[in-house]
């Protein structure tokens, strides 16, 4: 592998470890979940977390929620790395169904695009 200068900087990866899933401990989160008074999805724009909140809107019961889905609201973090073409399929295919369904949907962002915006 040729390193670069940028590269001697930095320290060396370490192994990823191997992802143990305890299941009573997935079970008590869940269950702690279900057993709050309000629930907020952190929504990434992404596959895993538009197939969660996809999930959420087609079974509200089944994942702990209440019918009307006024338990939830859904929040995004505008990081401003996201393509414009991922806002576009948001706002054609997941905005209207949020609306429809009345859930919450809650932006935050920065005052601007720099890291020193805030």
């Amino acid at each position: 592998m040729k390193l670069t200068l940028f590269d001697l900087d930095r320290p060396a990866a370490e192994p990823e470890p191997d992802l143990v899933l305890n299941e009573a401990r997935l079970r008590d989160s869940f269950a702690r979940f279900r057993a709050a008074p309000h629930k907020t999805l952190s929504y990434g724009l992404g596959y895993d977390s538009t197939d969660v909140l996809l999930e959420y809107l087609r079974d509200p019961e089944g994942y702990g929620l209440k019918p009307d889905l006024s338990d939830l609201t859904v929040l995004h973090a505008v990081v401003g790395s996201e393509f414009d073409s991922t806002y576009t399929a948001v706002e054609q295919a997941i905005l209207p169904r949020l609306r429809r369904r009345g859930v919450r949907f809650v932006e935050v962002a920065r005052k601007g695009r720099s890291l020193t915006d805030g």
